[in-house]
Formats: C-alpha cells, sequence, structure tokens
C-alpha cells in the first residue's frame, strides 16, 4: 500500500496563498522609487486636456438645456428647467429632423456596416 505524503488542509493553502498574494500586491504599490508627483506629471496634461475639450462642454451644454439663455444678452440666463424639452418636444420640426436622422442611420450606416462585414 503506498503513502500518501501528508499535505495542508485546504483552507490553510488557502490562506498561504492569499498571503502571497497580498505581499505581492503590497510590493507592487509601495515600489521604492515611486513618486506620486511623477503620475500627476504624465496624466495631468492628458487630464487638463479631457476637462477641457469633454467635460466643460457636455457640462456647459447641461446647463444651457435647463437655462433661458440669450447669446446677444449674455447676462440673461434665467432657470426654466423642462421648459426647452416640451417646448422641443411640441415642435414638428424637431419630430422630422429626428426622423430623417434614423432614416440616415437606418439606410446608411447600417448598409455601410453589412458592406463592411460582407468584405472582411
Amino acid at each position: 500500500m503506498a503513502r500518501h505524503a501528508t499535505t495542508a488542509p485546504a483552507s490553510e493553502n488557502d490562506a498561504n496563498s492569499a498571503q502571497k498574494w497580498w505581499r505581492a500586491l503590497r510590493g507592487v504599490r509601495t515600489e521604492r522609487g515611486s513618486e506620486p508627483w511623477a503620475a500627476l506629471f504624465f496624466v495631468g496634461p492628458a487630464l487638463l486636456l479631457y476637462l477641457v475639450f469633454n467635460a466643460y462642454p457636455i457640462l456647459r451644454g447641461v446647463m444651457l438645456a435647463f437655462t433661458d439663455y440669450r447669446y446677444l444678452i449674455p447676462d440673461y440666463s434665467p432657470f426654466i428647467g423642462f421648459g426647452n424639452w416640451v417646448e422641443m418636444a411640441g415642435d414638428h420640426f424637431f419630430w422630422e429632423s429626428l426622423g430623417r436622422s434614423l432614416q440616415y442611420f437606418l439606410i446608411f450606416i447600417m448598409l455601410d456596416f453589412a458592406l463592411a462585414f460582407i468584405v472582411a
């Protein structure tokens, strides 16, 4: 009869592997010579460009959607809530343009996708 080597219980192996994993993770987080300012130096310009060219226009557009902003009178911008949205929902030109946009999407974009899929 062959004797098997004794092994540690499963819970003990799990604890050892978890400890090894945690030590490795802490080692990655606390590498020698790592400076938080260096990371900010590299990420900062990209973050600044993102905020200036993406985040600000989106937030500004959301603000304008809920105000009665007049471009000729920049200081006049009272908050009107969903008034612009209600006016847009009742405008037949909006629905016509939305219909044309959907037609364009369904015809041209889907056709281009299908054609590219066939060619590939």
